[in-house]
């Protein structure tokens, strides 16, 4: 698109310088054709004029007319201003002559100016060319990046929905082991009551964790002895019960660590390839901004009025050099070195 708008400014530019001058001919052209229609129509009412003062003049001397004074003065203010009106139509004439005279001149140095460019216009094509592929290898880099980064947004989505099902069932099983726990409760606390009181004493202080209010380990204790329940089958069920849920909830546990673990090291990958795809974006706007200097340039230098001296054009020259100089740093940025990674919180 930068060299579309470079060629369309310098194609704007001449067409506007053409179309001034080919204005300026055609007014000049078309004044000085009226001017020469009127200054027949001027000679021709002047002879007319002067046919008429003739034939007056020759009527006078035949003694047919006597002309009175007021009369000739009328006739010599009409030859004056007759005489200023055709020095004033000549002095238009002899402008729009020279006007004309410059226009053809200014034509002829712009057709030198054109024919002097074309060896330059054609580096910077060449130049403008390169930029467009380089343009078109970025943003085949960034569909790329953006169609990666699209389908690891997708699939972690996925992760994160299946993650989402998986923490909803174990909420589900957690609660389930925390009735199983409160059975256990019970279950222990009734076989305390049947122990002896040292024992009892010792095996509280090891569970005491487990502990219930006072009313309700009674009311506990006494529906469990009218049932006549095995306490020890139930004790030892219920410890079983107990290590599974703690097993089961350390697995879920680490599961979810793990889950979390994986999904921090995918947002470190997303934002370094986000990283990536700011610096290839800036390279692009920079190859842009460079083009469409250039072309800037270009078009600044074709409508300069004035011909260059020796001294400015080095100076434009050198300044040339200085910008491809920076233009070549801003394509090939310097990169710097990755920072080692940081320690997982997460980690076990």
């Amino acid at each position: 698109m930068a060299p579309k708008l470079a060629k369309s400014i310098r194609m704007v530019a001449m067409m506007l310088v053409s179309f001034l001058v080919l204005t300026s001919l055609h007014y000049s052209s078309s004044r000085w054709r009226d001017l020469q229609e009127e200054l027949e129509r001027r000679e021709a009412q002047h002879a007319v004029e002067l046919d008429k003062q003739e034939q007056a003049l020759a009527k006078a001397r035949q003694g047919t007319i006597k002309c009175s004074a007021s009369e000739k003065e009328t006739l010599d203010k009409i030859q004056t201003r007759t005489q200023a009106k055709v020095q004033k139509v000549e002095a238009q004439l002899r402008i729009a002559t020279e006007s004309l005279t410059k226009a053809e001149k200014r034509i002829k140095e712009l057709e030198r100016e054109e024919a002097g460019k074309g060896r330059e216009n054609a580096k910077l094509e060449d130049k403008v060319s390169k930029y467009e592929s380089s343009i078109q290898t970025k943003e085949e880099e960034l569909q790329e990046i953006k169609q990666e980064s699209i389908d690891a947004l997708k699939a972690s989505r996925e992760r994160a929905g299946v993650l989402r099902r998986g923490l909803q069932g174990s909420a589900a099983l957690l609660a389930e082991k925390n009735v199983l726990i409160e059975q256990l409760n019970m279950t222990l606390f009734a076989a305390l009551y049947h122990m002896e009181k040292d024992q009892r004493e010792a095996a509280a202080e090891r569970t005491h964790q487990l502990s219930m209010p006072l009313k309700d380990r009674k009311a506990t204790v006494a529906r469990l002895v009218s049932k006549d329940v095995n306490l020890e089958q139930e004790f030892d069920n219920a410890v079983l019960v107990y290590q599974a849920a703690r097993k089961e909830h350390a697995r879920l546990a680490q599961e979810f660590v793990n889950a979390t673990r994986a999904e921090k090291e995918r947002l470190d990958k997303e934002k370094e390839k986000a990283a990536l795809l700011a610096q290839t974006q800036k390279q692009k706007v920079d190859l842009s901004a460079l083009v469409i200097g250039e072309a800037a340039k270009v078009a600044k230098t074709e409508a300069a009025d004035s011909p260059e001296t020796p001294t400015r054009r080095d100076s434009k020259a050198d300044a040339k050099e200085k910008d491809k100089g920076r233009s070549a740093k801003r394509g090939a940025p310097e990169r710097k070195p990755r920072p080692p990674p940081k320690a997982d919180p997460l980690a076990v």
